[in-house]
């Protein structure tokens, strides 16, 4: 559960997106202005918790009276309300109720619990759970945690790990206010004594501002700040699931120094242990400090704490988020130039440093002041989510940024835009929880102060809108662009093509549902001419849609044209890996970097040898425009992977040519490392030959495992080292001749993978390539497929599982009429393919290819394959992806 904020807006739809950034995509009915989750007047402090099934549970309290009610509503993994047009009551007692907070029960429902004051003479802490169709499932107000005679507050709450909740306020029944706590069980009775709440000291003095996580065994562990040293201090204290103190009664000072220290916050770390943050005047300006405490409240860092900030400049408004592996990422407002700006360190579990740059990274530095508000969870990847109110010059509004596991921006520089705010609107009350693929779940109130609404939004890597790096209509080339709507309903594509030199051009295109549309090299060339562009497609409406791509060209010698494919990507980045690359043996290989920026991006290219020392070299690529690097120029002839590291966020491809371009493929990179890599495509019979391409971009070697999944059961081959910042090549015929397969691929350290094809059909050789999937996922958008003028398309899925699933294929005509459907059972540790061509259940003509996965709980991974000329050219790319 994440604390209230105040003063962020509205967010846009921002959809899932695989490690390897092509395309994993969010579905319907998330709107790019957030889905309104009530009609209702007056809303306040909404707060989140995760369903557990893709959605959200927002809690608030709605003041359409003075007294002021508790409501909540669900939202499900669409974006589409579950419990009514204006949610559910959960307390409607008499006078007022306010301040909810929110933490999931484990079982698809919530526990929230909120500041009541139905006595009439004070304000007391009640609480109610919900199941996962918003039924009350304690009394029909609520059960009281405490109804002490004074008043309560400042609530905050954390799960016991059994289906209840421990909650935690602020008292005053000392007259310099106290910490308190209470368990509740999943029946709603309170476990601890006695029954008004446990302080958080034995004698308490003047304790402010508590905040509480769960201690991994029952219990939960809390920080405060109090004043009984004489100054402000940071106190921490740990319960056990019974409700004993287990840090001495007089808890654990985590900070001594004689100055003033405040407002602390923490994130869990390891097994009843936290990370602690707080604000500190020690320098006589406020800066940010952090201590890790172990599960016996032992400081594990610098004594007094271990310094996040800089030494120039105030900060404050400190925001914490677990990182994964028992460290923590920090942000905070920063005034290192004078204004307020947004700052992120990521902190080691072992000693405090930061992880990032010193003195942290800077989230967003443009113009005027940022941060006013912000919020940050954790993306479960060792990276964060942020939002927060932005004040730059002509552009007010809410801007969001997801930072990776090594502090680099995952999305536009200075953050994306969310949604503008007026300077008659305001927007605040912001609540969220991370959504536990990567990304995070919103909610605000915003609107003119007389009409204030509530709303939500499902926030992860990018909007939907798609980026295609490589594309020209010259030099004997041809290019085409498929588009996919899976909607129900028509959609606009509007797009942008990003020509070589800086100029744009731009058209929109109407995508009827459930549909292919295809923009022919004809169309390319009406609107562009002969040229090289890069392209940005994005869908109007917010919807899903999935975007690839083809090239297309007849090399000297060939009896027909050979083509190219690649699915776009869904967000450029700072960092790619391509596995992929030779300047030898007859290849050449061409580096194709995307800059949608306005300012012109540095780009450090790294190869990465099987034999030698990596080799840097850097390009500048000037804004809103491409340049292609040809390998061949900077190292010779050699076999390498590459790597891309930009000073702002890009896109990058590879394009392999071979045999005076009789051949050729093309693949986009991955934005990061990973353990585990899958890729459906493989077969060492019907005359093909299978590579598969291996990247170590770490410091230190990595051991590498792969199992070939085959229609007789899974193979491994032997266990292999890598070296440090190296690349691997695999011929597979000579580990598995002879077979259809799939491939998993783990490291003992982040790798990423690749394959190509090779084969010839008595034509000449032909090639196609594609890059890993580094993850399975439920549905998979594939835009290109065809079955005519020669043309087979075929769906290649992978079952990665232990069990059976069954999967869903749908086929969609450029019309979207005349669309097929069916389903299959595809066995565990397995792959199936399918051909569009089939005489029942296939058609004739153009599609784009839908796979769905049935069987709850279980994902696929899904390539899709295409031939031509009686198999002499092909083929081959991913699909976009969504959960």
């Amino acid at each position: 559960m994440k604390r209230q904020h105040q003063a962020l807006a509205a967010c846009f739809v921002i959809v899932l997106v695989l490690a390897f950034a092509p395309a994993c995509l969010a579905q319907g009915q998330w709107a790019s202005g957030g889905v309104k989750v009530a009609d209702r007047p007056n809303p306040r402090g909404p707060m989140l918790a995760p369903d557990g099934s893709g959605g959200a549970i927002i809690a608030w309290s709605d003041w359409e009276s003075e007294t002021g009610n508790i409501f909540a509503q669900r939202i499900d993994s669409l974006g589409r309300l579950r419990w009514g047009i204006n949610g559910i009551v959960v307390c409607n007692a008499t006078e007022r109720q306010s301040e909810p907070v929110i933490v999931s029960d484990g079982a698809g429902g919530a526990i929230v619990a909120w500041v009541d004051g139905r006595s009439g003479t004070n304000m007391n802490v009640y609480a109610q759970r919900l199941d996962p169709g918003g039924a009350r499932k304690w009394a029909p107000n609520g059960v009281p945690v405490c109804t002490e005679t004074h008043n309560q507050g400042m609530l905050d709450i954390c799960t016991d790990g059994a289906h209840g909740a421990i909650i935690s306020w602020q008292d005053q029944r000392i007259p310099t206010l106290a910490v308190f706590a209470q368990r509740i069980d999943a029946g709603g009775a309170v476990k601890w004594a006695p029954a008004d709440g446990v302080g958080v000291k034995l004698t308490p003095v003047a304790e402010h501002n508590a905040h509480i996580v769960e201690d991994g065994s029952g219990g939960a562990v809390l920080c405060w700040w109090d004043e009984s040293s004489g100054n402000d201090d940071i106190f921490a204290q740990r319960f056990n699931a019974s409700g004993a103190r287990q840090w001495s009664d007089s808890a654990k000072q985590v900070c001594t120094d004689p100055t003033n220290q405040a407002f602390p916050d923490l994130a869990p770390s390891g097994a009843g242990g936290c990370v602690v943050v707080w604000q500190d005047i020690r320098s006589a300006q406020s800066d940010v400090y952090a201590q890790r405490l172990d599960s016996s409240g032992t400081a594990k860092w610098t004594a007094d704490g271990k310094r996040i900030s800089p030494s120039s400049g105030e900060d404050s408004d400190v925001e914490i988020a677990p990182d994964g592996e028992d460290g923590a990422v920090i942000s905070w407002r920063d005034r290192r130039t004078g204004e307020e700006d947004l700052y992120a360190q990521r902190v080691r579990a072992a000693d405090g440093a930061g992880m990032w740059a010193t003195g942290g990274v800077a989230v967003c530095t443009a113009a005027d002041d940022q941060g006013e508000e912000h919020v940050l969870v954790g993306d479960g990847e060792g990276g964060a989510v942020l939002a927060w109110m932005d004040g730059r010059p002509a552009a007010r509004g809410v801007y969001a940024q997801r930072l990776s596991p090594t502090g680099r921006a995952r999305w536009e520089a200075n953050g994306t835009m969310l949604r503008g705010v007026g300077t008659s609107e305001s927007a605040g009350w912001f609540g969220a929880v991370p959504d536990g693929s990567g990304g995070a779940f919103l909610s605000w109130v915003s609107g003119p102060s007389e009409d204030r609404e509530l709303f939500a939004q499902k926030l992860s890597d990018l909007h939907p809108a798609w980026y295609l790096a490589e594309g020209t209509t010259a030099w004997g080339f041809e290019t085409y662009i498929t588009i996919q709507n899976p909607n129900s309903t028509a959609v606009t594509a509007d797009i942008t093509y990003m020509l070589t030199g800086g100029a744009t051009r731009t058209e929109s295109v109407a995508l009827p549902a459930s549909s292919q549309t295809t923009l022919t090299n004809e169309h390319l060339e009406t609107v562009l001419g002969e040229i090289d562009f890069s392209t940005r497609v994005a869908c109007r409406e917010g919807e899903t849609i999935a975007v690839d791509r083809t090239i297309s060209w007849t090399g000297a010698g060939a009896s027909s044209p050979e083509a190219h494919s690649s699915v776009g990507v869904t967000a450029p980045s700072c960092e790619w890996f391509l596995p992929e690359g030779s300047s030898n043996w007859g290849f050449e290989t061409w580096l194709c970097i995307q800059n949608p920026n306005a300012a012109a991006a540095s780009c450090r290219v790294t190869y990465m040898t099987e034999d030698e020392q990596p080799r840097e070299f850097t390009k500048t690529v000037p804004g809103n425009s491409r340049q292609s690097f040809n390998m061949a120029d900077d190292v010779g002839g050699k076999d390498a992977s590459i790597k891309v590291d930009a000073d702002a966020p890009v896109i990058a491809e590879r394009s392999m040519y071979r045999n005076g371009r009789r051949e050729g493929h093309n693949s986009t990179g991955a934005v990061m490392p990973v353990l585990d890599s899958y890729l459906a495509e493989g077969t060492t019979a019907w005359g093909f030959t299978t590579y598969v391409l291996i990247q170590n971009p770490n410091a230190e070697e990595a051991t590498v495992d792969i199992t070939y999944m085959t229609p007789s059961g899974p193979e491994p081959q032997a266990q292999f080292l890598m070296g440090p910042d190296s690349r691997k090549t695999i011929r597979v015929n000579a580990v598995l001749p002879g077979t259809d397969f799939s491939t998993g691929i783990h490291g003992s350290l982040p790798i990423v993978a690749e394959r190509a094809m090779y084969w010839d059909a008595g034509q000449g050789e032909a090639c196609h390539d594609s890059i890993g999937i580094q993850a399975a996922h439920t549905r998979f958008y594939l835009p290109d497929g065809q079955t005519t003028d020669g043309r087979e398309t075929w769906t290649l899925v992978q079952n990665p599982n232990p069990s059976d699933v069954v999967v869903e294929v749908t086929y969609m005509t450029p019309s979207g009429a005349g669309n097929v459907t069916f389903t299959e059972t595809v066995p565990a540790g397995s792959r199936r393919t399918y051909s569009m061509a089939e005489p029942t259940r296939g058609l004739q003509g153009r599609a784009s290819t839908m796979v769905t996965c049935k069987t709850t709980g279980k994902k696929v991974i899904v390539e899709r394959a295409m031939y031509w000329s009686n198999r002499g050219a092909g083929t081959d790319t991913v699909g976009g992806c969504s959960d």
